[in-house]
């Protein structure tokens, strides 16, 4: 047999990158922030539309500031949660789960017309995005080395 050139030499190749998984991933994990801060801006006049101030505009921020604050303490409740389900059932019914109910929960918190429903969906809020978690393991799993330091350098861009 004769000998050929390549003969003792190992081609490696590179996994293709998953484009689609992790570009979906990477857009749950910023909608994150995005939902967090979008209602800052408006979220005064909501207070005041409700009545719940009894037209006491100092009432106004302390009002806000628990509509605002529930968000994150809701978020903080459900991460677990969302982890231990991922595990039980998978990450992509969860990563699924999680941005619809998001979506329903801002849907309905724009709808609002009392104090209660503004708090009600911004607990749902919080608590459907508790899957960030959810999504860092995903990019973890996949393994390859190059996509944890996309995930990571993009992580960067966001905090500057």
């Amino acid at each position: 047999m004769a000998a050929t050139e390549t003969e003792g030499i190992e081609i490696r190749r590179t996994t293709p990158l998953p484009k689609l998984q992790i570009s979906l991933a990477l857009l749950i994990f910023h909608a994150e922030p995005v939902t967090a801060t979008v209602i800052y801006p408006f979220i005064p006049a909501f207070v005041r539309r409700t009545g719940i101030t009894n037209g006491d505009e100092k009432k106004t921020g302390y009002y806000a500031g628990i509509i605002e604050s529930l968000f994150f303490a809701s978020e903080c409740l459900s991460v677990f949660h969302w982890g231990r389900a991922s595990d039980r059932i998978g990450r992509r019914p969860i990563l699924l789960l999680g941005p619809l109910g998001l979506t329903l929960a801002m849907l309905g918190f724009g709808l609002s017309r009392t104090f209660w429903q503004l708090v009600l969906f911004r607990c749902a809020q919080g608590a459907f995005n508790g899957n960030i978690g959810v999504v860092r393991t995903l990019v973890a799993e996949i393994g390859v080395k190059r996509v944890k330091k996309i995930h990571f350098e993009n992580r960067l861009v966001t905090i500057r």
